[in-house]
């Protein structure tokens, strides 16, 4: 072991430093000249190799794989598949440069294998994680273009309308158009869901003191000329109903057993409607019937 500096001859004297000038360097000066490593060298080495071992690797890929199934179960998809994407590439990236793959005989093809096996372990699971979220998601509500059905329609009576969407629509009116006249009708009537909601009417005069009538011609204008001209106009009411209306199939088998026809013709309803959530209103034709009425109190002009 060499002699300690300061005890060599000369030790304070500037010519023996220029003689001897590792005796002047710092300690890590030293080192590096020699080829020993700094220690400094030494912790940011090792720093690294901790870092990059399969404990911490271990650990960060247990928060990413768990994170990426959290956010899988929480309804957010793509966040999901972005930490299984990571966690893979982490993975991945850590075993190819693991010392035992690299000293091992057969390297390549083993990192191929643990590859292509974390890639599809991969895929599978943003499969399933978009399969699942699929499922869990709702459909949006259904609202068809036309929506709406009048189950039973008499103008002077009722309205029953069935809603066919999955959200409550709000009935305002009907306007009627027929040949010999117009009319709107109001109906202010909620109608959930799947339901059928019954609006009950008073448009004008009710049927009450009123009677139907035997067909007068087979052309509805003229028939109705006719009625004017054999009761008086204020005599001689219209009245509106659905195809299918209860009260007007009654009346029709009453006319035919009788051996006589109920005078009807063609007649266009318009429904106007707004779905619930939304400011637009919207309308929707249906199909009626028009008849005529005649007050009891007149009688027939000879």
């Amino acid at each position: 072991m060499p002699d300690d500096p300061k005890r060599q001859p000369g030790y304070h004297n500037r010519r023996w430093y220029r003689n001897h000038p590792e005796a002047a360097r710092p300690a890590s000066t030293k080192s590096a000249i020699s080829g020993a490593p700094v220690p400094s060298e030494l912790t940011k080495s090792s720093m690294q190799q901790l870092a990059w071992s399969w404990p911490v690797v271990g650990g960060a890929l247990f928060f990413i794989w768990g994170g990426a199934l959290g956010f899988m179960t929480s309804s957010h998809p793509n966040l999901a598949d972005a930490f299984f994407v990571v966690g893979a590439l982490l993975f991945i990236g850590k075993f190819v440069s693991w010392e035992d793959t690299k000293k091992h005989t057969r390297r390549a093809l083993i990192t191929v294998v643990v590859s292509v096996s974390i890639v599809l372990m991969t895929i599978g699971a943003i499969w399933g994680n978009h399969h699942i979220n699929a499922v869990s998601i709702p459909a949006p509500p259904n609202v068809p273009a036309s929506p709406l059905e009048v189950v039973a329609f008499d103008a002077n009576i009722k309205a029953m309308i069935s809603n066919h969407s999955d959200k409550p629509i709000f009935v305002m009116d009907m306007q009627i158009a027929a040949e010999m006249e117009t009319n709107l009708i109001t109906l202010a009537l909620e109608v959930p869901p799947h339901e059928v909601q019954t609006a009950h009417l008073s448009v004008g005069q009710s049927k009450h003191g009123f009677h139907s009538m035997d067909r007068l011609s087979p052309v509805w204008k003229e028939h109705v000329q006719k009625t004017v001209q054999l009761y008086g106009g204020p005599c001689v009411a219209f009245d509106y109903f659905s195809p299918n209306d209860p009260d007007l199939l009654m009346m029709k088998e009453h006319y035919a057993k009788e051996g006589g026809i109920l005078p009807l013709a063609d007649a266009k309803g318009i429904l106007h409607y707004r779905v619930e959530g939304t400011d637009e209103t919207k309308s929707q034709p249906v199909d009626l019937i028009v008849t005529t009425f005649v007050k009891n109190e007149c009688k027939a002009k000879r």
